[in-house]
């Protein structure tokens, strides 16, 4: 666990030294366990603080009130950005967008204008896995290496610095196999009709199972959550792109490094039955009308 003396520095660690490539030697074979395990599901209903179904209808008034689709989508790749370590703000980014129209923007901004695309694919799209890495090649065109965009990784990487490593990924070989893992179960769950609480969890859990595998040579933390709301609106409606999850992050950023930082720092030795305060993150934003 993280303790608190020490989480800012995780915290900077995970947003500024993230991906960083490594040499690694081949992983020894590692025989895969459901990722989208239904086994916390009763611990998480215990633990659940938000009445969902009121707070969703709650939100659901809040946005047709409000500012519209758009400046949610905004605000959504702005704080995801943030979390990363953007200094782009939502008012700068309307402002520069709209000043600019169709002519070149700054970087900074073209990056979060970039994921606002994404999220825009995802919204108009099926989840499977050739729209996720199409998602990844539009918001990672300014992150990564052409070869890169929309492809998993073929290089160890790590999160941390040469001293410190907060978290080791799995190898490299083992990145195709995990993920049409995880992407045969994110079927199997679209063809069930979940109840409000279990898509809130199981939304969480991808998100999770999904940063630690790291499938890509960077942008994970932002697919992550997108991913999450992706799943998400599948089974609740496109109300789920409204839910300010990023902002909640942002907000609580200790508590997310701290809560990802609970399961272990590598790959194959990971805790999970410590997930749980991780998976309340997400209900937990929906207080953020």
């Amino acid at each position: 666990m993280v303790t608190r003396r020490c989480e800012k520095v995780v915290a900077d660690m995970w947003k500024t030294t993230e991906f960083a490539n490594i040499v690694s030697e081949p992983s020894p074979i590692f025989t895969p366990v459901e990722l989208l395990t239904p086994k916390y599901i009763p611990d998480y209903r215990g633990q659940l603080d938000v009445a969902m179904d009121d707070a969703l209808a709650q939100l659901t008034e809040a946005v047709s009130a409000g500012s519209g689709d758009l400046m949610r989508v905004y605000e959504s790749a702005v704080h995801s950005s943030q979390i990363e370590g953007s200094k782009v703000t939502v008012q700068l980014f309307k402002a520069t967008m709209e000043a600019a129209g169709e002519q070149p923007k700054p970087r900074d901004v073209q990056e979060v204008a970039d994921l606002v695309s994404a999220y825009q694919f995802a919204q108009q799209h099926p989840l499977n896995t050739a729209n996720l890495l199409e998602a990844h090649r539009i918001a990672s065109t300014l992150l990564v290496h052409a070869n890169d965009q929309g492809q998993w990784r073929t290089k160890g990487v790590k999160v941390g610095n040469a001293i410190t490593t907060v978290y080791m990924a799995p190898h490299q070989t083992l990145v195709p196999g995990l993920m049409d893992q995880l992407m045969q179960e994110v079927d199997a769950l679209s063809s069930k009709k979940l109840a409000t609480d279990e898509a809130f969890y199981y939304a969480a859990l991808l998100h999770l199972a999904f940063v630690n595998i790291h499938p890509f040579i960077d942008g994970n933390g932002r697919s992550a959550r997108l991913l999450e709301k992706w799943f998400l609106a599948k089974h609740i409606g496109p109300i789920a792109w409204s839910i300010r999850s990023e902002k909640y992050i942002i907000n609580h950023r200790d508590e997310y490094y701290d809560t990802l930082a609970l399961l272990g720092n590598q790959w194959g030795t990971l805790d999970y039955d410590l997930c749980i305060p991780f998976l309340l993150l997400l209900p937990r934003s929906l207080r953020n009308k």
